[in-house]
């Protein structure tokens, strides 16, 4: 069966430069306070700072910042969508296609989601365009911000996408273990 398509365009804008995510965080905030139910948006600045991290650890040159652009209502086709609310770091991998790795700033709201190119059948624009749970069938790995002593919560999550970014395709799928013995996840 295929999968549902979506019922509106999340597209990708480039973020223009250095001070672009705390734009963002900014806008986001202000968004969430206008709504009437003033949904009660909580950012943390370090939830993205994550990303800047990835990208230094892939190197800059290989990265692009986007966020994402609501073209029109969601219509509601089997979950929420990854929204307008996430920051995406595209990643070229040296030998062909692009990793993603989608992060919120909003705390206690929204998951971290990474796609491969080697392990969706998908551009990871396409699998965020569509509902979380149809996008983790299509092969994206969910994760939480946890701590996981001797680790703080931005710690952990920056171990875990990389571990996700290295693994074997056949290990991606599966659950994180921490190795005390290692100090280190492993899928």
């Amino acid at each position: 069966m295929p999968p549902p398509q979506p019922a509106a365009r999340l597209t990708f804008t480039v973020l223009p430069d250095d001070d672009g995510i705390s734009r963002f965080i900014t806008e986001r905030i202000n968004h969430h306070a206008a709504q009437p139910c003033g949904s009660g948006f909580q950012a943390d600045p370090q939830r993205t700072a994550v990303l800047e991290r990835i990208a230094q650890w892939a190197g800059r040159d290989r990265c692009t910042l986007y966020r994402g652009n609501t073209t029109a209502e969601v219509i509601d086709i089997g979950g929420e969508n990854v929204t307008d609310d996430y920051l995406v770091l595209a990643i070229n991998r040296p030998a062909g296609g692009q990793d993603a790795v989608a992060i919120s700033p909003a705390v206690g709201r929204h998951a971290t989601f990474v796609v491969r190119h080697d392990v969706s059948h998908l551009p990871w624009r396409d699998v965020f365009a569509l509902p979380k749970a149809s996008a983790r069938g299509l092969g994206a790995k969910r994760m939480q911000f946890k701590a996981r002593w001797p680790m703080d919560p931005y710690e952990a999550m920056f171990e875990k996408v990389v571990t996700a970014l290295e693994c074997s395709t056949a290990r991606f799928g599966e659950k994180f273990v921490y190795s005390d013995d290692l100090g280190a996840y492993l899928l």
